[in-house]
């Protein structure tokens, strides 16, 4: 590009005997003209996709980390749920359920841990279970002595 400016265009004529003149008159020996470039649109147009790209990788990179701390949360709320139901089927054992998500998340120690926690939660559901079964054996035993009784 050229820088817009006035530039000047001057000839000197010599003649075979070495006579030259000896003053510039516009119009006669020299041109003067104001040269104003054009103005760069395809930078003005790559500059504003670029700057449109940008915005546009910034929103999506903001909604990607917005969701991310969202699922944190349910994940946390979810983790929270399933160790409440955890101490309660263990008899009020007390469980770290902070430390198992914070463990769960650093990768092959999370998964082993992963396993881990599950097999204390099948553990604490088979306990459960085995309470519930055992209770209602005796209801229905209850009930069976209870209606023989009337039945005489």
């Amino acid at each position: 590009w050229l820088p817009g400016s006035v530039w000047q265009f001057q000839v000197r004529a010599i003649d075979p005997a070495g006579n030259y003149d000896p003053v510039f008159e516009e119009g006669r020996n020299q041109w003067t003209w104001r040269y104003i470039p054009a103005l760069p649109w395809g930078l003005i147009i790559g500059l504003t996709l670029l700057g449109l790209a940008l915005i546009g990788a910034g929103y999506f990179e903001y909604r990607r980390r917005r969701r991310k701390k969202m699922m944190e949360r349910y994940a946390i709320k979810k983790m929270r749920r399933k160790f409440k139901g955890m101490q309660k089927q263990a008899q009020d054992k007390d469980v770290d359920w902070r430390k198992y998500y914070d463990e769960s998340k650093t990768g092959a120690k999370g998964k082993a841990l992963a396993k881990e926690m599950a097999a204390e939660l099948e553990k604490a559901q088979a306990a459960a279970a085995k309470k519930k079964k055992k209770k209602g054996k005796k209801d229905k035993k209850g009930k069976k002595g209870k209606q023989r009784g009337k039945g005489k």
